[in-house]
């Protein structure tokens, strides 16, 4: 769930969304986060992103999260994914720069 854009002035960085990448497109959460101010200060960790993505998806998904939130942080795993990288952590860095 998306906080209320009133309570994010309480924290300096924001976690607005953590959940799988299935779930950020079936709630259409882009349109969601475009409506909060200061995107700068939040922050979307998104796991569980399909592994056949091609290097070109995954910098178009990266380009929009860039515009939603100020910091993001994507893989392809979907258990343990703050324990470990991925196999394809370089292509997701790639995809940031």
């Amino acid at each position: 769930m998306v906080p209320d854009g009133q309570i994010l002035s309480s924290a300096d960085r924001t976690v607005v969304f953590e959940e799988r990448y299935d779930t950020y497109v079936n709630m259409q959460t882009a349109k969601q986060l475009s409506a909060l101010p200061d995107r700068n200060v939040l922050a979307c960790l998104m796991h569980s992103v399909p592994e056949d993505f091609s290097e070109d998806q995954l910098r178009v998904l990266v380009r929009e999260l860039k515009d939603l939130a100020g910091s993001i942080f994507i893989t392809d795993l979907q258990a343990e994914y703050y324990q470990h990288f991925s196999p394809r952590f370089e292509k997701f860095v790639r995809a940031m720069a």
